[in-house]
């Protein structure tokens, strides 16, 4: 993490740790898909795939926020909104369905 007021140093590390440290929570996603092969005639058939991604809908939430400012030459160390998590650090679920024609 760089710091963004060389004046203040003090203020832009977490205690005593060390650099780059902290890491957000672990990811695992439960992907799968499914398909079906139908015989139109001899020569021909069609497949229906359906593909999930994240299937149970996980939601895996990103890092969070660095320092408050109060003003643009003020920081507040303990600000309101430190520590707030403002994203996901992966998409939620997705489906996929697709039809494909052999011949």
């Amino acid at each position: 993490m760089t710091c963004d007021i060389p004046s203040r140093q003090d203020l832009c590390h977490y205690g005593n740790f060390g650099y780059n440290v902290l890491d957000a929570a672990g990811q695992k996603n439960f992907d799968f898909g499914i398909y079906k092969n139908f015989e139109i005639t001899e020569n021909t058939k069609v497949q229906f795939r359906t593909e999930f991604f994240n299937a149970f809908n996980t939601p895996y939430f990103g890092q969070p926020n660095r320092l408050s400012y109060s003003s643009n030459d003020q920081i507040t160390p303990d600000g309101s909104r430190d520590g707030e998590i403002r994203r996901l650090s992966g998409t939620m679920r997705i489906i996929q369905f697709r039809l494909k024609l052999f011949f």
